[in-house]
């Protein structure tokens, strides 16, 4: 999908991906106030493709996550970190003695993971599935459910122990 935004003035084209969020909508609006003749085409595309046009000069620039080594040509640049959160009911033992953070994974072992489909966001999942593997254990999968929104309606309140795991972006 290509969507383009401002009319007139130079053309700036960048690759993106559904799971931008806001980030998308603060990069165009500072792009706006920094350069008001500037014209953006965006184009959402899977990470394989960004990358290819990036290499053909189709695109001039595209957001990525999970590339560590690009192609010869292409140079990644960090632009922003997003944090990984693991929710869990407020009375659950763990989450009881977290406070500000999780310092041992394998706490977990044993709980119900809810983690989008691999094919959804293969970085994130590879992710959270090595960190449970580096910490001792591999992730039990949650029943199967329709978004990170949906996902708490799905049990009741205080009665099973659940894990979610995603990325604030």
């Amino acid at each position: 999908m290509t969507h383009t935004v401002g009319s007139s003035g130079r053309l700036l084209r960048i690759g993106t991906s559904a799971g931008m969020g806001e980030r998308l909508d603060l990069v165009l609006d500072t792009l706006a106030e920094a350069a008001p003749n500037l014209r953006v085409e965006l184009a959402s595309l899977t990470t394989a493709v960004r990358l290819e046009r990036v290499a053909r000069r189709e695109l001039d620039a595209a957001f990525l996550r999970g590339v560590e080594d690009p192609p010869a040509g292409i140079r990644l640049i960090p632009v922003w970190h997003d944090p990984l959160l693991v929710v869990l009911p407020a009375r659950h033992p763990v989450a009881e003695r977290a406070g500000h953070g999780l310092t041992d994974l394998a706490e977990l072992t044993g709980l119900p993971l809810y983690l989008t489909a691999r094919r959804n966001n293969p970085p994130l999942v590879d992710l959270v599935v090595d960190a449970c593997q580096d910490a001792g254990f591999e992730p039990v999968p949650g029943p199967p459910h329709s978004s990170l929104q949906d996902t708490p309606a799905t049990e009741p309140p205080d009665t099973t122990p659940e894990q979610q795991v995603h990325d604030q972006s």
